[in-house]
């Protein structure tokens, strides 16, 4: 990221339900940028994918690589005039598709992602969020959403394993970004307002310059 600019591109990453969109929704809130969600409920096909991943595996991650695609390829125009926080990176198809695909499946995929991403925008600022299973597990229940009821645990952990994995080096897959890690079981910016005031504070100084820093609010 150049050191001399404000971020325009801002993406919220981590596991499934870790709080990525409550992020990404705060920041729209409290910074003033446009706000682009996943569009995750839409997907038809995540029912049956959590009943039989092997089945279903290469049919959602297709479904979601180009449905992700055609959301960052729409959001040009907005980049021009305002910044944009998004509750997803690309990036995550890699690490879902490496878990859900077989060796033979992912070979394909990757050459697919490749093509894909590789004139999209991409983010200057990468937020990631992490948390333990059993908090995952809990906030997934309370979010209480019907395709999730389903989830094998041990699937979720695989996955939250892999993301740990993956930005442990993320400074060196992604130079063009600024990378910012919070521990959300540590700082749960939703429930301590004391939690909310690090996390904010932690990204005022990246997000806005000092003539526009916010005021902050409360949860």
């Amino acid at each position: 990221m150049n050191g001399g600019s404000l971020p325009r591109f801002v993406a919220v990453e981590g596991p499934i339900g870790v709080g990525k969109t409550t992020l990404a929704g705060l920041i729209h809130r409290e910074f003033g940028h446009h706000l682009l969600l996943e569009t995750v409920a839409e997907n038809p096909l995540l029912p049956l994918f959590y009943r039989d991943r092997a089945r279903w595996a290469f049919h959602i991650e297709t479904f979601f690589l180009i449905d992700r695609m055609e959301q960052l390829e729409a959001i040009r125009p907005v980049l021009a005039i305002r910044p944009v926080v998004s509750d997803y990176h690309i990036l995550k198809n890699l690490i879902f598709s490496q878990e859900t695909l077989t060796p033979a499946q992912y070979a394909k995929y990757e050459t697919l992602y490749r093509i894909y991403v590789r004139d999209l925008p991409r983010p200057d600022v990468i937020i990631y969020l992490e948390a333990g299973l059993s908090t995952l597990l809990k906030r997934i229940q309370a979010r209480g959403r019907p395709y999730e009821r389903d989830m094998d645990p041990a699937y979720l952990d695989r996955i939250r394993r892999r993301y740990a994995a993956y930005f442990a080096d993320a400074e060196k897959r992604h130079p063009e970004a600024r990378i910012v890690r919070l521990d959300t079981e540590r700082h749960d910016f939703v429930h301590d307002p004391a939690a909310y005031r690090f996390v904010m504070e932690t990204l005022v100084a990246v997000l806005a310059p000092p003539s526009a820093r916010p005021g902050l609010g409360g949860v």
